[in-house]
């Protein structure tokens, strides 16, 4: 099968003052305890407060040069409406001229996209040279949250694309319990498990999360579904904590340790082996995340690093242990 292709999660509400999410996540970093965490083209107002959008053309293009850097293979999309801000991003993804690599694939159910008008769309994008496909070129397509009453939406999919004589897409199932997620998943026809993340708890060690989310890739794997190994950069979301999101809650306890650039590299090699022991058709790893910034898992350079260390410090540490 090779080495398993890698890729990244996209959540990309880094659009400033044009929708709430936006204006939230300004908001949620604001504090001068979160700015070590502020991306890399974060600027402050005259006021002092944050202006963070990173949504023209040359600046998609620039992260997709960071990400050829990182030695990634596929971008995977949280999908939202097209025309939207939360559209923004993937859309001027779809528009770049170097976007050859990596390539990108959907996660659905994070919205109502794919409403029925959205479906031929969708159709469309696997047919063409940038979607990512796995497993005799089926559409590798994630279901977050993954649930029954998606069945229907995986039915029109697969509809569609019986008509256009194209492989149904490899479905990987996202959730959080092994066992609910694998029922899920036989209910809607998905082919292996995954998750988006693995949640810190009280505040444990980056080293302590590590290893809960390598059980889990067993739990997982226990239920008799291939797995698609997930890695977490890092899960602390206490700048939502300090100023409340309408999108979501979180518990006071559900937080880890930022880990260094080393320890989020050493993961990621330990689920290349476990994707090279424990054969999956997909041959996929997935990081969480790419830009998820004041959640805490991220890519992408910081101010803060860009001006203390002078590089790009886990894009680079990725990439090293990739070329292994």
């Amino acid at each position: 099968m090779g080495k398993p292709f890698i890729g990244a999660i996209r959540w990309d509400a880094w659009h400033g003052d044009l929708d709430v999410p936006g204006r939230q996540m300004q908001m949620t970093l604001q504090p001068e305890k979160y700015h070590y965490r502020l991306p890399y083209y974060t600027k402050f107002k005259q006021d002092g407060t944050l202006s963070i959008s990173h949504v023209t053309q040359d600046e998609i293009d620039e992260e997709i040069r960071y990400a050829i850097e990182a030695k990634l293979d596929y971008f995977a999309f949280c999908m939202y409406e097209r025309g939207t801000p939360l559209a923004l991003a993937r859309d001027k993804y779809l528009d770049s001229a170097i976007k050859d690599k990596p390539k990108w694939c959907a996660i659905l159910g994070v919205s109502a996209f794919p409403r029925d008008e959205d479906v031929e769309w969708l159709y469309n994008e696997f047919t063409k040279p940038f979607y990512f496909c796995v497993a005799g070129n089926r559409p590798l397509v994630f279901l977050f949250d993954c649930n029954a009453k998606q069945a229907e939406m995986v039915k029109k999919i697969n509809s569609r694309c019986a008509e256009g004589n194209l492989p149904s897409p490899y479905y990987a199932a996202m959730g959080f319990d092994g066992v609910k997620l694998s029922e899920a998943a036989r209910a809607v026809g998905a082919d292996a498990l995954s998750a988006y993340t693995t949640a810190g708890e009280n505040g444990e060690s980056y080293a302590d999360n590590c290893k809960r989310e390598r059980d889990r890739w067993d739990a997982f794997r226990n239920t008799g579904f291939p797995v698609l190994p997930w890695v977490t950069a890092g899960w602390d979301p206490r700048p939502r904590m300090d100023h409340i999101v309408p999108w979501a809650k979180y518990e006071d306890n559900s937080w880890a340790h930022v880990g260094d650039p080393e320890e989020i590299a050493g993961q990621l090699k330990r689920a290349v082996k476990y994707a090279g022991e424990y054969k999956c058709d997909a041959n996929a790893v997935l990081i969480y995340a790419w830009n998820e910034f004041d959640e805490g898992g991220w890519l992408l350079p910081t101010l803060f690093e860009l001006e203390r260390e002078k590089e790009p410090v886990r894009i680079n540490a990725i990439a090293r242990a990739l070329a292994e």
